[in-house]
């Protein structure tokens, strides 16, 4: 894989910018841990925070920047290192030809960050996935990038790792078939481990619109996928929301599907930082709230088996004065001690949300300590505990007129912002040379249509001309102004390997046509082969 790591005058413009501007939006309130990101200029909205091998944090980001160089696009990934008292050190923004999402980053036991990120492709206006290993200074190892061959799009919204493997899921967009979510396994070097489709329809068949939101891992290597779905309490019945957990074993296999509340009609809330407690051997707390008005707080419990153990609703209606209070995160802190994110609307448009840090028990009628957060709507997404038990939270709050990267950390006894640490540290001791802001363009991927993997790893000799594209009855293709003495293959197959058209163009010839109009839409590779060599090779849509 090709990484072009160039800094042009304008960029270093840009970078000198974001530098000043990022410094002086991350001031402590106060003197204690409460931080943000952005700029008039620029939108950061923070998806994960990770523990770096030196106590500092790796942040990443979705940077939308309205600064961004003319011919680069505006929508990038970025990964701020900063140090023990969230100070930035370093950044290291990824872009592409195309838009990236950033969705979760954590960290291998070496230091590197494996990295999952939605990438949306203008041209064919699909949504794919990219994966990608950075090194302890934020250098790319390597990349792979996911295509849906059914041409509906992928995306990703969280990613692990669990027992030196990376774990994702793949998520399709459109309905059940072909099978909507894929639990991915993959090696550390990116080769893939395993694919297993989950929540099939044939297994579940009174199941409707899951969403999976979160990745847990469990002890024994095995982990939990959090979200929601659509479940009715009987056949006929009703479809009513319900928090979903799904278990898979250390080898990626589903064992159960859980929507909570089948039981007792109960409708159960997911929020995209939630996470479960593991309570002992075989039984597990969740927190949320109920999908009804007035919405109250909840505790769902569980047993390993997926069977509901019962649960807890709050007996208080509202909350500083606030209706309608839910629970979007939990850390346990203590014996029957809860570390909760409590989250409730301040108006009726819920343009202003409420976000406090509470302890409770579970019993849910007491708040044993309290910490408001100076947010105006926070969406949180990432909640870690760090090496010397202290909390940080992080994802974005949403303003009246801007959006700015969210993060904190917080001490216990009492609950409170993180005071400064004044010892000295040192920082990036495994990088080779200095670490220093950088922007890093990826020219390609190694790209993976369904379980086929397609290598690009050298550009090719002969640029292939394609037009129209997309197109509808008939495809043009062209070599050019290239010259060739050899008779040139042109081939376009599928994104599942199926030929569906072949022709020599012989020396001299430089365009050959075809007629597209009884294909099936979707997204087709053009390959160009002298010989063995490929020589060529484009993508072309048919509507």
């Amino acid at each position: 894989m090709k990484i072009i790591n160039e800094i042009y005058t304008i960029r270093m413009h840009y970078f000198i910018l974001m530098v000043f501007y990022l410094s002086s939006s991350t001031q402590l309130r106060g003197q204690n841990w409460e931080r943000t990101l952005g700029t008039e200029d620029n939108q950061v909205c923070v998806y994960d925070i990770v523990e770096h091998y030196d106590h500092g944090y790796l942040i990443g980001a979705r940077l939308n920047d309205n600064i961004a160089p003319q011919g680069t696009m505006d929508i990038s990934d970025i990964i701020y290192k900063t140090d023990i008292n969230g100070n930035i050190l370093w950044f290291r923004n990824y872009r592409s030809e195309d838009a990236l999402s950033i969705r979760g980053c954590k960290m291998y036991s070496d230091g590197s960050v494996i990295v999952a990120t939605n990438y949306f492709d203008y041209f064919n206006d699909l949504w794919d996935i990219r994966i990608y290993r950075i090194g302890v200074c934020g250098d790319i190892l390597w990349c792979k990038h996911y295509i849906d061959p059914f041409g509906k799009g992928y995306k990703v919204f969280d990613l692990e790792i669990i027992n030196d493997k990376i774990v994702f899921v793949r998520e399709r967009f459109g309905e059940l078939e072909p099978p909507k979510y894929t639990l991915v396994m993959l090696e550390l070097d990116g080769d893939t481990y395993c694919e297993k489709p989950f929540l099939l329809k044939e297994t579940y068949p009174l199941m409707y619109s899951p969403m999976v939101y979160k990745i847990q891992p469990l002890p024994n290597n095995e982990l939990m996928a959090l979200g929601a779905v659509y479940y009715p309490k009987e056949p006929g019945g009703r479809n009513w929301i319900r928090s979903m957990f799904v278990k898979f074993d250390a080898d990626g296999n589903e064992q159960w599907m859980l929507p909570f509340g089948l039981n007792d009609t109960l409708i159960g809330m997911y929020s995209n930082c939630e996470n479960i407690i593991v309570e002992d051997s075989g039984r597990y707390f969740a927190f949320g709230a109920i999908y009804r008005f007035p919405q109250k707080m909840l505790l769902m419990k569980f047993d390993d088996q997926g069977n509901e153990l019962g649960h807890v609703i709050s007996p208080i209606d509202s909350v500083f004065g606030y209706p309608h209070p839910s629970f979007n995160g939990v850390h346990k802190i203590g014996d029957n001690r809860y570390l909760n994110l409590l989250q409730y609307p301040k108006n009726e448009s819920v343009s202003h949300l409420g976000s406090t840090l509470v302890v409770v028990d579970s019993s849910l009628n007491t708040f044993y300590d309290t910490l408001f957060t100076n947010t105006t709507k926070c969406l949180s997404f990432s909640w870690i505990k760090s090496y010397d038990d202290k909390y940080l939270l992080s994802g974005y709050d949403v303003q009246s007129n801007d959006i700015q990267g969210y993060y904190n950390k917080v001490s216990l006894d009492p609950l409170s912002f993180d005071t400064m640490y004044t010892a000295p540290y040192t920082y990036d001791s495994l990088c080779p040379d200095i670490a220093y802001a950088d922007t890093l363009y990826f020219e390609d991927c190694e790209l993976h249509v369904g379980e086929n993997d397609i290598q690009f790893e050298e550009p090719t000799k002969t640029p292939l001309l394609l037009y129209p594209n997309p197109t509808h009855d008939e495809l043009t293709v062209s070599l050019g102004k290239a010259t060739h003495i050899s008779t040139i293959s042109i081939t376009i197959h599928t994104l599942t390997g199926e030929v569906h058209w072949r022709e020599d163009m012989l020396p001299g010839e430089q365009t050959t046509r075809l007629s597209t109009h009884s294909w099936p839409k979707g997204i087709y590779l053009v390959t160009a082969r002298m010989g063995n060599e490929v020589v060529g090779r484009e993508k072309v849509v048919v509507m």
